[in-house]
């Protein structure tokens, strides 16, 4: 049996003005309330783990090493415990339609949901629906659909041999602890730790033509008011954005991959020029926005907040005022 619990550092409700009740709503046990899992309620169902934007829900059911095992193979046959014992999942309701992409580009899929509809009706609709969102996707790719499957087809398929070593795949999974910086705490007797996959779906992802429009992704775009003051990239949860100063210009670099559109840095940019909405055509992942020139000195300066004036001449100016 394992244990389910909110990183209330890493929730979303964590930042200012922020509130995110993603997780309770969608918790068909009612088991959480207050940033709190009630363990009494809770079934490992893991549709928690699916909706939360920032991977604030960690778990000692080790879901990213048992996906590791899994797609190993060719055709990656996906069950939960009720299905098969030898399964690590207690149930597949943490699966959501990126990492379904993101292993649909290299192997067959199938999962099998032919009992789902009885063991858990909310895990079935939310499965039946991100395998037809997933679908729809990868038939606009050209690529092999994902199968809901059923018993047959589940306990027929081949044993296949492994496209890439094991070692080689967990790495690339495990670049998520990298990117997301993946947080690990140790309890008594088990250690809890968030599912975080980006690594592997960033992998999948920037194999792609950057043209192709993948809904399953974003896209953002800065507007004309942007005063470059990088506040969005400091306290992005996810560091899809990342920020640096090059000549006279502000570039702000965003990683698809790795946002879920949480809403933090468009609620908290003090200039509301930030959108972030569902790809619709090219994802620009770099903007370059001019630095803004102080009124005093008319020089180029990355300003905090809304400052007009550089920081020499803040300073400059207290001199003569305490002169």
């Amino acid at each position: 049996m394992g244990t389910f619990c909110i990183n209330h550092n890493r929730c979303v409700s964590h930042y200012k003005n922020m509130q995110c009740h993603t997780c309770q709503q969608n918790c068909p046990q009612q088991a959480i309330a207050n940033r709190h899992i009630d363990l009494s309620k809770c079934n490992e169902c893991g549709l928690c783990l699916a909706v939360c934007p920032v991977h604030a829900i960690e778990t000692t059911v080790s879901y990213q090493q048992e996906l590791v095992a899994v797609c190993a193979k060719e055709i990656v046959v996906l069950n939960c415990q009720m299905q098969d014992k030898r399964s690590g999942f207690p149930c597949l309701g943490f699966l959501d339609t990126r990492i379904l992409w993101a292993i649909a580009q290299e192997h067959r899929v199938v999962l099998n949901l032919h009992h789902c509809k009885d063991c858990n009706l909310a895990v079935s609709q939310q499965l039946h629906h991100i395998v037809r969102v997933c679908n729809d996707v990868l038939r606009q790719e050209g690529k092999r659909l994902v199968s809901g499957g059923s018993d047959n087809e589940c306990d027929t398929v081949p044993e296949q041999t492994a496209k890439i070593s094991r070692r080689d795949f967990f790495k690339q999974f495990m670049k998520a602890a990298v990117i997301t910086a993946e947080t690990i705490v140790s309890s008594n007797e088990d250690v809890v730790v968030a599912y975080c996959p980006e690594g592997y779906i960033k992998q999948q992802l920037d194999k792609m033509d950057t043209t192709q429009n993948n809904t399953l992704f974003y896209t953002l775009t800065i507007g004309q008011d942007c005063n470059a003051c990088g506040l969005c990239a400091k306290i992005c949860p996810q560091q899809a954005l990342q920020a640096k100063l090059h000549h006279n210009h502000y570039v702000l670099k965003y990683d698809a991959a790795l946002c879920y559109n949480c809403g933090v840095c468009q609620q908290n940019c003090p200039r509301k020029a930030i959108q972030i909405a569902e790809a619709d055509g090219d994802r620009i992942s770099e903007h370059t926005i001019p630095l803004p020139l102080c009124e005093q000195c008319k020089q180029p300066f990355q300003p905090i907040g809304e400052n007009t004036i550089c920081l020499d001449c803040y300073q400059h100016r207290d001199q003569i005022f305490w002169a």
